[in-house]
């Protein structure tokens, strides 16, 4: 038995170094892949009836309304068509539109403009705008859903960071948060109760080589 649990612990301490060793080169593939994406726009609520033709047009008059002072060439899109829709979406919504903006500080300026646009024309009121993002970047935003949950509903601003982790600002103090452990240990400390929070098992754990038989 003793033989059996060296080997376990053995084993066990070996499987964490290798997933901290996959878990860092996956944070690398995701960030290589999101700085590629930088530059993209996604454009969701364009309706059908805009033909690929008219597409450009389109999305200049939308970028126009959001950014008049911006000169029309530096409005230059590198790539500008619809993608392939999600299979949970309905069949009624139209797909999405993916851009890549040539100048990348005026689709900073654009997304920003977005967040905060009133009054814009009626073709563009229903639009929305989205970062680009790699599956595997959503896929671990969705990992921190207690965190961002819980720091809603106690008005606590934060923001998304790359690679994937949360920059909270909470009192006047900026904390960055780089996994949902520290995350959820973070939030105990400011006494705040955790949205669905429970004890899930955090993988294997090693033995110990002493144990009693009770009769």
């Amino acid at each position: 038995m003793e033989d059996l649990i060296v080997a376990h612990n053995a084993s066990t301490e070996q499987i964490k170094s290798l997933s901290s060793q996959l878990q860092h080169c996956e944070t690398k593939i995701m960030d290589l892949e999101d700085r590629s994406r930088r530059s993209n726009i996604r454009l969701r609520g364009i309706p059908e009836t805009i033909l690929q033709a008219d597409l450009p047009s389109y999305v200049h008059g939308l970028f126009k309304a959001l950014a008049p002072e911006v000169h029309t060439d530096m409005l230059l899109l590198d790539r500008l068509h619809r993608i392939l829709k999600p299979q949970q979406i309905a069949a009624s919504l139209p797909r999405d539109v993916l851009l890549k903006a040539h100048y990348f500080h005026v689709k900073d300026l654009l997304m920003r403009r977005s967040r905060t646009a009133k009054d814009l024309p009626m073709e563009y009121a229903a639009i929305k705008m989205f970062s680009d993002l790699s599956a595997a970047t959503l896929r671990q935003r969705k990992t921190f859903q207690r965190v961002t949950e819980t720091l809603r509903a106690n008005h606590i601003l934060y923001r998304w960071g790359f690679p994937v982790r949360l920059i909270a600002s909470r009192n006047g103090t900026t904390t960055t948060i780089h996994t949902v452990e520290e995350g959820l240990d973070l939030l105990r400390q400011w006494n705040l109760p955790v949205v669905g929070d429970s004890q899930a098992p955090k993988g294997p754990r090693q033995v110990e080589k002493d144990w009693h038989t009770t009769n």
